[in-house]
Order: C-alpha cells, then structure tokens, then sequence
C-alpha cells in the first residue's frame, strides 16, 4: 500500500478538472464529498492567474442571511413572551 492510496482514502475533498480562460486564468474547482459517496458540496475554487493563486470560497450568502433573520427572530420572541408572561410566584416589590 502506497501513501497516494492512504491519502485518497482518508481524503474527503475533490479537486475537478481545471478549467482555462482566453485571458490565461485557471480555475480549479474544489468540492468536499461525504464518507458515503452520495453527496457533494462545493468548497471553492483556486484562480491561478501567472504566478498568483487566489482561493475563492463558495459562499452561500442566503443561508447565512437565514440564520441571522431567524435569531433575531427567536430573540424577539423570547422577549416578548420574558415581558407579557409574568413569573407563577408572587410579586415581592414594596
């Protein structure tokens, strides 16, 4: 057993087949697969463009934009139910 064989195995990422522009750009395109083989997500993508490499992340803004909006949500709810709902025991001001 090789060490190419080991790193295969244990590797989850994929890297696809890189695509060149007219202008001499390559972009490699990068996906993380699960252990199971059944689903693939994209991780970004390498620009080489002459002696400079970028990596882009694949970001999904919508996903992000949905977890913000729905804890502020939850927040305001546990608010309002915190300020209208009053404790069972009694009030204990002067």
């Amino acid at each position: 057993m090789s060490i190419g064989d080991l790193v295969t195995r244990a590797s989850t990422r994929t890297f696809g087949e890189p695509l060149t522009t007219p202008d001499g750009v390559t972009v490699i395109p990068v996906t993380r697969t699960s252990r199971g083989g059944d689903g693939a997500g994209a991780v970004g993508v390498f620009v080489v463009h002459g002696n400079k490499v970028v990596w882009s992340p694949a970001i999904d803004a919508e996903r992000i934009a949905l977890v913000g909006v729905l804890t502020g949500f939850v927040a305001a709810v546990l608010g309002c139910v915190a300020v209208i709902r009053r404790p069972p025991w009694p009030d204990l001001r002067r």
